[in-house]
């Protein structure tokens, strides 16, 4: 149990460590391309009212702080649910098999449980 527990410890500081530094770099790369085409435009575009400095830095306040949830935090709960379903069918696998089979047969009824779930 305590080699379990160190296990868990060091995965979960290297998954969010690393998918803090790809957030990470996915924001400065976000910014950096958006305020490389700000100016890049034409001085009259600045003029129009939707394009006003304070809505565009707003923009590249927030923009790129939803992307980088979006894609840092949803990218690390699926892979982690990922490798937990193939380490668990690995592990009924090991200790019997025919257990392990029903389980699996289990599955997709459980996958659209959730689904409906999460829907509702």
């Amino acid at each position: 149990m305590f080699l379990a527990a160190c296990t868990t410890l060091f995965a979960s500081f290297c998954q969010k460590t690393f998918f803090g530094l790809v957030g990470e770099n996915i924001t400065m790369a976000m910014r950096s391309n958006l305020y490389q085409a700000y100016l890049t435009k034409h001085v009259g575009w600045f003029d129009e009212r939707e394009n006003a400095p304070g809505i565009l830095t707003s923009a590249l306040a927030t923009d790129a702080q939803v992307l980088n949830g979006a894609s840092t935090e949803g990218l690390a709960v699926v892979f982690e649910a990922t490798f937990a379903i193939f380490v668990g069918i690995a592990i009924g696998f090991s200790f019997n098999w025919k257990i392990a089979c029903v389980a699996l047969v289990c599955v997709p009824f459980a996958a659209v449980g959730g689904a409906i779930n999460a829907k509702f």
